[in-house]
């Protein structure tokens, strides 16, 4: 039997799509689904592949929670909280906040050039809260703006001035 949060499960475990398949087969009325997305060991291609895997279920789509680290900070690596990374890169460099807005900024785009996928909602807003080191978009409570939070802005200021489709 397999593991459930580090206990032997109770219940046969399933991935999403195997569990939104047995939905759709049991007759379950539900009419969105929710993926989350915290910086997969996957390139951005592959994430939107296993995205439109989805779209066989005929559903809208939400990006419920998408969040990448931002690199571990000086003092995180000095007090030991994070190590020092000695790893291959998992993202073609290490962790930065430069690459944390780049990848925010190609999640977006791809996820709103999808009509099926309805929202795109980066889960974590302010550092030092974040679930991932540093995965902010303010670099402190007191409102300090990283790139990513302009980056966003950005996009969005873009795509306000696209034609409206109907």
């Amino acid at each position: 039997m397999k593991q459930w949060s580090g206990q032997e499960s109770k219940y046969p475990q399933r991935t999403p799509w195997e569990f939104t398949k047995d939905l759709v087969d049991a007759g379950v009325d539900f009419s969105i689904l929710g993926q989350q997305l915290y910086f997969p060991y996957r390139d951005l291609q592959d994430i939107i592949l296993n995205i439109e895997r989805l779209t066989v279920f005929n559903k809208s789509i939400q990006l419920s929670e998408v969040g990448a680290p931002g690199g571990p900070t000086n003092d995180a690596i000095k007090t030991g909280k994070v190590k020092f990374p000695t790893d291959p890169y998992v993202w073609h460099q290490p962790w930065n906040e430069e690459l944390h807005a780049d990848w925010l900024e190609s999640m977006y785009t791809l996820a709103y050039s999808k009509p099926y996928i309805e929202g795109c909602h980066w889960f974590d807003f302010v550092d030092p809260y974040s679930y991932q080191e540093n995965g902010g978009l303010l670099r402190s409570p007191e409102g300090e703006k990283k790139d990513s939070w302009h980056r966003l802005k950005h996009l969005q200021e873009q795509w306000r001035k696209l034609p409206a489709i109907n």
